[in-house]
This record gives C-alpha cells, sequence and structure tokens, in this order.
C-alpha cells in the first residue's frame, strides 16, 4: 500500500471523536466539577493519546516523500508527459503519441496508415496473403487466369499404366466365340428340324407327330371311334348337363346367382375416395390392392393476358399414405397435465387417476390430431369415481405445444360412476387437441377415477367400442407431382409384387432458351405464323383434353393453323399466338415462361427403394373400421383399395370363386418359394439350359432358344460381309485394294487377325505376340491397330486416296489398359498427331502377313487365313 493510500485508510478511521463540555463560571451550576465531566475530559486526552501513537507509526519518512509525485504535465504536441517529485526532480516519459494513426486507406497494393504528425506507414497487402503454387505434370496440367483456377488433362496423357489388361483376351474370345457358335448353330438347326417334322432320332416325336394327336383328342376325326372321345364331344355332353342342372336347381345357371357366406373371410372389397376412405368390415389383414392416383387442376381459361398456374397432387414432393383405427385415444400416450401431484396406472380396457394433495382440476392428457373443421365422437365410461370426474376436450393454438384452460367439449360431470356417456363437436381450424381426463373438478378434494371403453371417432354417431390401433404411415418423395387430367393419371401402385410410380403424364417449362429447338410453320392468315415443338407426345386438343398449359387453352386439331390462339399436341406441339416471327416469340417466352403438362408417347415405371417396399408390403387394415388417407400437397389424391370382408359376411358364390382366384394368384403364384419347388418338380427335370444337349424329350430353355437365335444372326451377318481369301499368291495390292474398296463401299470393320509370331519379333524394341485391327473411318480414312499381347498399344490411321494409302498419323502407349474399349475408343483417347510417317505395306510370304510403315520397320507376322 502506497504512503498516500495509507494515510489516506487511516484518515478515514480517525473520524471525529471529542465534543468539548461548555463550563460556566459561579454562581452557575450549570457546568459543576464532578466525576462525569472529570472522566469526559480524561477520554478525550485518552483518544488524542491513542491517535498521536498511530499516526507516529503510519507516519512517513522524508525520504519517501521525496519520491512522491506531487505534479503531472503532458506535451499535446509531442507527447512527452512530465513528471515532479515532492522535492522537486522530475521524470519525462514519451507517449509517442505523434505516432497514433489517424487515418487508414488504400493506395494501391499497399495498406496506408496516417499518423498524427503527418507520416505514413505502408505496408503490401501480399504481406497478409498466403502463396500457393499450383504446378502442372504430365498428367495434369493447371491454368491460373485470375482468381480462377482450372485443371484439365492433355489430350494423349492418360497412359495405359492406368488401365486392366482385359480388352485382348476379350477380344480374342469373341472370335472363339463365333466359332462355337457356328457349330452349335449348325448342330441346333439339325436338331429344330428333327423336333419340327421328325428323322432319325425323332420317330414318333416331333411336332408334326403331336399336331396329329392334339387334333385327334380336341375333335376327332383322325382314327375310327375318336368322334366321340374327344374334347370337344366331352363338352357337348357337360352343356347339357348343366342345363338339366339348371333348370332342377331353378337359377340363372351362374355363380352370381347363388348366395353364399364368406367363413374365411376372403371375400376381397373394392373401395373409392378423394383424400381419405373409410371402411366398418376389414377383416384386420394385409391390402389385397391399392392404387393412389394424381389430380391436376388449373383455373379457368388459361391466356397470355391471365395464365392459370397449374397444380397437381404432390407439388411439395412428396405423398403421405396414412392407416388409421376408428378409435383414436391411445391410453398409452397419457401424461400428467396439471402439476397436481398425481398417480396413472393403465388397467385392462382403461386408466386409473389419482391425485395424492386435495386439489382443484386434477387431470391427465393424451395429445391426438384432428382433422380441422370436422365432427367427432368423444364416448365412454366412468366406472369408479372419488370426487367429481370428467372427460373434456382442450384445443392447441400453437400446433400442440399447449392447450387452452376453456373446455370446448366434455363428457357428464359425475361423483357417482356413469356409463355410455357422450358427446359430438366440431374441430376448428387447429389440428392439435387434448383429450383431458379430471379425477376432480372444480372442488378441492383428494380424487381417485377409474375411465374406461374411452373411444374419440370421426362422425357424430357413436359405434362400438373398439380398442385403439397404433396407426401406420409412410412418405414417399416424388420426383415430379401425381399429374393426373380427366380419366388419366399417375398412379402409385404395385405391378409384379413391386411398388412403384406408373407415370403416363409428365410436364416441360419452355423460356425460350437456346437449347429449346422451335420451329414455325403456315398459318391460312397472310403474314402470321405459329410455332411448333417436337414433344413426342400423344393427341391431345379440345375434344380430347389430355394437356395442360399455364398460358394457352387447348384448341380443336387444325385450329392454330387458322390463326386461333391456343395450342394442340400430336405428336409435335403446335401453338398460335399473334403470328409475331419466332425470335420474338422466344424472348417473350423468356420473360413469360410457359408450363406444358402432357402424355409422352411411351410411359414409364418408377419403382420404389427396398425401404419403401418393406413399408408398403407391411400396411395392413385394421379389425372393424380402417382409414386410410393420402396427404400431399396440391389436390386432393384419388384412392383406390381393396381389402378382405371379415368373416360371416354375405356374398355371391362368383365373388368367392374371384376372391379364392385372387388368393392364388397373389398368394400363392407370386410365392417365391412355392415358385422355385414348383419349378424343381416340374420342369427342372425336363429342361436344359445349353445349347449342345441331345436328349429326346427335353425341352430347350427360353434363354438359350434366345441365345440361339443371337448367334445364328451373328453367323449370318459375319457370313455377309466382304471375305478376303489369301493365298500364297496373294500381294500386298490384292490386300489393299480388297481393304480400300470395302471402306469405300460402307464397310467398317475388318475383324481381327492374331499375330503369331515368336517371342522375338520387336516393334520399337517390344516383343510379343500381336492382335491387328483394321477398321473403316469414314469412306476416305481408316485406322489400322496393333495390339501387343501384354497390352501395349499402336494405332495408326490411314488416308485413302484415289486407290492408294499413306499413314497420316499414330500414336503408341506403354500404359495397361483398365477399362474395355473399342478401336474407335482407343484411337480418339490415345491418338497423337504426326504429320505424313510414310506409307502402309502389307505383304504374304510363306502363309504370314507382313505389316510396315515406313521402310524397314514391321510389326510381325500373321498366320494368315482370312481378312475379314
Amino acid at each position: 500500500m502506497g504512503i498516500f493510500s495509507k494515510t489516506a485508510t487511516r484518515a478515514a478511521a480517525l473520524a471525529k471523536y471529542y465534543f468539548p463540555f461548555k463550563w460556566y463560571n459561579l454562581p452557575s451550576i450549570e457546568s459543576p466539577i464532578n466525576a462525569v465531566h472529570l472522566n469526559h475530559i480524561e477520554d478525550g486526552i485518552n483518544e488524542m493519546d491513542n491517535r498521536i501513537l498511530i499516526l507516529h507509526q503510519d507516519k512517513a519518512d522524508r525520504a519517501e516523500i521525496a519520491n512522491v509525485f506531487m505534479d503531472f504535465t503532458m506535451d499535446d504536441k509531442t507527447g512527452v508527459m512530465t513528471f515532479t517529485r515532492f522535492d522537486g526532480t522530475t521524470v519525462t516519459h514519451d507517449s509517442a503519441v505523434e505516432k497514433i494513426a489517424l487515418n487508414c486507406y488504400l493506395e494501391g497494393d499497399n495498406f496506408v496508415l496516417e499518423l498524427a504528425d503527418g507520416t505514413k506507414q505502408k505496408v503490401s497487402l501480399a504481406k497478409f496473403i498466403d502463396t500457393y503454387t499450383f504446378s502442372s505434370t504430365d498428367t495434369i496440367r493447371m491454368t491460373v487466369n485470375g482468381k480462377n483456377i482450372a485443371a484439365d488433362i492433355p489430350d494423349g496423357k492418360i497412359t495405359l499404366a492406368k488401365l486392366e489388361p482385359t480388352v485382348m483376351s476379350t477380344m480374342r474370345q469373341y472370335l472363339l466365340d463365333a466359332e462355337t457358335a457356328k457349330g452349335v448353330a449348325e448342330q441346333a438347326a439339325s436338331t429344330a428340324q428333327g423336333w419340327a417334322i421328325g428323322g432319325i432320332g425323332f420317330e414318333g416325336n416331333n411336332a408334326k407327330e403331336y399336331a396329329g394327336k392334339a387334333q385327334r383328342y380336341a375333335v376327332g376325326g383322325v382314327e375310327e371311334g375318336d368322334t366321340t372321345d374327344n374334347a370337344r364331344y366331352y363338352c357337348e355332353q357337360a352343356e347339357i348337363s348343366a342345363e338339366e342342372a339348371k333348370q332342377a336347381a331353378g337359377c340363372d345357371g351362374t355363380a352370381a346367382s347363388i348366395s353364399a357366406v364368406d367363413e374365411q373371410g376372403m371375400w376381397i372389397k373394392t373401395v373409392s375416395g378423394t383424400g381419405t376412405i373409410t371402411v366398418d368390415d376389414a377383416a384386420g389383414t394385409k391390402l389385397a390392392g391399392l392404387e393412389i392416383s394424381g389430380q391436376s387442376v388449373q383455373g379457368v381459361n388459361p391466356s397470355t393476358e391471365n395464365p392459370q398456374e397449374i397444380a397437381s397432387t404432390g407439388d411439395g414432393g412428396n405423398v403421405t399414405v396414412s392407416i388409421t383405427g376408428k378409435n383414436l385415444f391411445n391410453k398409452a400416450s397419457i401424461y400428467p397435465y396439471s402439476a397436481t401431484p398425481m398417480e396413472i396406472k393403465q388397467t385392462e380396457n382403461g386408466i386409473r387417476i389419482a391425485n395424492t394433495e386435495a386439489r382443484t382440476y386434477t387431470s391427465a392428457a393424451a395429445k391426438v390430431k384432428l382433422k380441422p373443421n370436422t365432427t367427432y365422437t368423444l364416448s365412454g365410461d366412468i366406472t369408479k369415481t372419488k370426487g367429481k370426474s370428467t372427460i373434456g376436450i382442450r384445443t392447441s393454438t400453437n400446433g400442440g405445444g399447449s392447450y387452452s384452460a376453456t373446455l370446448i367439449a366434455n363428457l357428464k360431470t359425475t361423483t357417482s360412476p356413469q356409463s355410455d356417456l357422450k358427446t359430438s363437436f366440431v374441430t376448428d381450424k387447429n389440428e392439435y387437441y387434448a383429450i383431458s381426463l379430471f379425477c376432480t373438478y372444480d372442488v378441492e378434494e383428494l380424487g381417485e377415477t377409474v375411465f374406461e371403453n374411452i373411444q374419440l371417432e370421426e362422425g357424430e354417431t357413436q359405434t362400438a367400442w373398439e380398442p385403439y390401433y397404433e396407426s401406420q404411415s409412410v412418405t414417399i418423395p416424388l420426383t415430379e407431382p401425381l399429374y393426373g387430367i380427366g380419366d388419366y393419371h399417375d398412379k402409385i401402385a404395385c405391378k409384379n409384387g413391386i411398388w412403384g410410380i406408373e407415370r403416363i403424364f409428365t410436364s416441360i417449362v419452355f423460356d425460350g432458351s437456346t437449347d429449346e429447338n422451335w420451329y414455325t410453320t403456315d398459318t391460312s392468315v397472310e403474314g402470321k405464323t405459329r410455332y411448333g415443338y417436337r414433344l413426342s407426345g400423344k393427341m391431345a386438343d379440345k375434344s380430347n383434353p389430355t394437356a395442360l398449359c399455364s398460358h394457352f387453352a387447348l384448341t380443336q386439331r387444325g385450329a392454330t393453323a387458322s390463326g386461333i390462339t391456343g395450342f394442340a399436341i400430336n405428336d409435335v406441339m403446335l401453338i398460335y399466338y399473334d403470328g409475331r416471327p419466332l425470335e420474338e416469340f422466344k424472348t417473350w417466352l423468356a420473360a413469360n415462361p410457359i408450363t406444358v403438362v402432357y402424355q409422352p408417347v411411351d410411359p414409364t415405371w418408377e419403382p420404389f427403394s427396398a425401404d419403401i417396399q418393406t413399408t408398403l408390403n407391411a400396411i395392413t387394415t385394421y379389425q372393424g373400421r380402417t382409414t386410410i388417407a393420402v396427404t400431399a400437397d396440391g389436390p386432393a389424391a384419388e384412392i383406390s383399395m381393396k381389402y378382405y370382408g371379415q368373416a360371416g359376411n354375405s356374398t355371391t358364390v362368383q365373388n368367392l370363386l374371384d376372391a379364392l382366384a385372387s388368393k392364388v394368384v397373389n398368394d400363392l403364384v407370386s410365392n417365391t418359394e412355392f415358385t422355385e419347388k414348383l419349378t424343381g418338380y416340374m420342369l427342372k427335370s425336363q429342361l436344359v439350359n445349353n445349347l449342345l444337349a441331345t436328349v429326346t424329350g427335353n425341352p430347350l430353355d427360353a434363354t438359350q432358344g434366345k441365345a440361339l437365335k443371337d448367334q445364328i444372326d451373328v453367323l449370318n451377318s459375319n457370313l455377309s460381309r466382304s471375305q478376303l481369301i489369301a493365298t500364297q499368291s496373294t500381294t500386298e495390292t490384292d490386300i489393299k485394294n480388297f481393304i480400300i474398296a470395302t471402306i469405300k463401299n460402307g464397310q467398317r470393320s475388318f475383324g481381327i487377325a492374331t499375330i503369331l509370331n515368336n517371342e522375338n519379333t520387336a516393334f520399337f524394341g517390344e516383343a510379343g505376340n500381336f492382335i491387328v485391327t483394321i477398321t473403316g473411318d469414314t469412306a476416305n480414312y481408316g485406322f489400322i491397330a496393333e495390339n501387343l499381347w501384354n497390352g501395349k498399344l499402336w494405332t495408326g490411321r490411314f488416308a485413302i486416296y484415289t486407290d492408294d494409302w499413306y499413314m497420316t498419323d499414330y500414336a503408341k502407349s506403354s500404359d495397361l489398359l483398365t477399362n474395355i474399349y473399342t478401336i474407335q475408343q482407343i484411337i480418339n483417347r490415345y491418338l497423337i498427331d504426326y504429320q505424313s510417317l510414310g506409307t502402309l505395306h502389307f505383304s504374304v510370304a510363306d502363309g504370314n502377313l507382313y505389316v510396315s510403315v515406313n521402310e524397314g520397320i514391321y510389326v510381325g507376322q500373321v498366320a494368315l487365313t482370312r481378312i475379314k
């Protein structure tokens, strides 16, 4: 603590203590000299003595006082501060105030600080920036243009080392496969002839033989005695017996006229609706079918002056399918609503609620989501009560965050057990409500109440109590909305066991951009034109309204040619606006984009993901009432549901037969395990899955039949191509003229010749086997490609001039292939341009083909049998 600080502290402690007494002279008796007054004087002297001691202890030495600063001054211009001590000495300190920055700004590439003394300090902005260097390599080339940094791969810089050596083996395998297919095709053709009309090994076991037998058993007339022993004869006899039975039974002979009882609950019923459908007789099984159809709506009379937006089901990007039972009260979701301490216990069909402190309005609640502006009925029993009890409905105005204190509806308030209590109410615009169960009401007391058979259901009629069923829900994402115009709709459905969207509509937006291939066509109005765009769409016009446009109405076909504003589609969409030139129409489109919903020629099928498939397949109805709702932005969807009715429903024999057939198709034929076993037991022993089987009586598998046809087609194609059969006398001119003529005639591929040289033949110092491929590029250019067996590649391009050629460029790479490319793709990716490298030579000697570029550089030897 400093000297002045200690002094200040002591001064604060030594406050006023002694107050003098006023003395009077005789003969006054107001100030007698007595013990009180004398002690007062003594006390003051004692306090003064104590304070003198305190001050003596804390007094400062002269040396200390000498260093105490008593004064301070500062020069405003120089910033020098002067401190004066008690003994008169001074200390100065330069605050450098003249160096304080009063201003800052950018000057070129410098950051400038202007100081108080007028000087300037400059710092290069480069000091604040880290410098990055982007370096190019042989494979990646970097370019910097201002702030833009780009990387690309120079032509020819992806080397074969990045790829996989599979091309040569694949090409060789194709050749082997073709030779094999030829032999297989010849054998299969002979076998097919035998199966068709017979032959050695097919006596009595061919199509011609079986055709005769089929006729004999179908209608007879083939052999003696078969006129009364065939299918037609027995059918006629059955019809006679059926007519006699019909007359005896007194019915019309159809299963639809005979009543029956669905004892097993297998009759499939169909119900349809918009947005929501409800059934009251479901069997509590999986759905037999479900279709959700989209809808599209638009305001009346769309025009360029009054465009009308097209709204469709699922404009928000998804649709949600929800399935609920009749009873919307879930007792498992009950929670304490009031702050009163309470006990909540689940019972078999209800809930017991009791408070542990005497309070009013002790309640528990369950949150429910209801439809706005809809009638609901609340019912239930109070089977035990100690206190005043009831059940009521509260509403929430903030999405279920909190609920109003006022009940919008409630059952009878009672102090004794009551049964069959009910009330109906209509929801407002809000969605969330609370079902509140009170064990005390407006009387402060201890309460205990058992509530049973509580049910909240849609409608104004109370029905028999059902338990609450956990709701089912699935949200399906959409790539575009579900459209629907008239009787045509995009549909969510299940086809062949797979759920997905069958789309027959699509939409397109036109904004006049350069990628829109508009064209003009004439009208009967002089100087006016209409606009065409090839949509590949189905016909749509005023008589067949299956398309919508935001800015134009449908017209009759041909009306646009007469200058009537509107549009029509018949593969091509034609629009007439006001006849302005096409470029002006495109400019108008740029400012006024139009949307068209139409039917493309071919519908599409979009299967759902595996998790959505699983969820939809698991959807079931509930025993009794089931409600299915489809919610989505835009117009409500049309719903069609097939479900199994409850056992005991009255129906007809026809309905039961239809249900049985559906059961077979849906539950038996589509059952994978059953189908696999059926195939194993009935077909596996008879089907053959190859093209070489010769066992009599075994039919050919369909996939192998197709493979046989494909191979025969390839064989026929190969046989139809130009061929050159080389011999010892074949010359280079023969080969050259054959290749030139074939290229000029339009044949682009000559196949493959394998070079069977020994490992000593070298090309640019690289030894190994080769594959040579010659292809046509255009009528005047061709390519030759030699591919080393170890994956190294050489390609060359030759030009054809009249009846001669020369090499124009070539490319060589030592990289390995990792993908299978066509020769054309290889050349496009790896060709490096070199001009006029020399003449391309072929020669034949000793049964081998020699290929060379320039004199003395030869590729290798080919054991030549044919160039195709």
